[in-house]
């Protein structure tokens, strides 16, 4: 919201307007990570989960009119949402039976972490920067994490028959 206030010059109550917008827009997105995983696996899925966000971000840095600014901006919350099935999947396609429940613990944990020490990056980068820089360092971060992504090896499906 700080972006669209300070930046766009958009009053404090529909910016918050536009960011309650996102829960919504998320369930959808989660809905499609699950569907686009069934379709080409965990990981094409989070690729192209992460790709997408990173290219409406970036929308999102640039658009100049609101209408589609509001469209960009729900195209990322959509899209960044759209990361949480094939995620999960992939813990299950890569931990043993007998590991899963700590498997999960730590990926939540991790995830726990990171959401909690963000908003002080964040801050920080905003700090040191403007506000604006927020963007070109979100979109450096998700190709890192695709590059990585990459890297990694993950079975498409899951080790125990059905």
């Amino acid at each position: 919201t700080t972006y669209l206030v300070e930046v766009r010059g958009l009053p404090d109550s529909a910016a918050s307007l536009i960011f309650g917008l996102g829960p919504f827009i998320g369930i959808a997105g989660s809905l499609n990570g699950g569907y686009m995983g069934e379709r080409v696996g965990p990981k094409g899925a989070l690729s192209l989960a992460i790709l997408c966000s990173a290219v409406s971000i970036s929308f999102l840095w640039l658009l100049s009119p609101f209408y589609l600014l509001l469209i960009a901006y729900l195209a990322y919350t959509f899209f960044s949402s759209s990361v949480w099935s094939p995620i999960n999947s992939m813990v299950a396609n890569i931990t043993p039976d007998f590991g899963r429940g700590y498997s999960y613990s730590v990926y939540f944990l991790t995830e726990g972490v990171v959401v909690s020490i963000t908003p002080t990056v964040v801050a920080a980068v905003i700090g040191l920067t403007e506000v604006w820089f927020i963007f070109p360092f979100s979109m450096a971060f998700m190709v890192m994490g695709l590059v990585v992504l990459q890297i990694v090896s993950c079975p498409r499906q899951s080790s125990r028959s059905l």
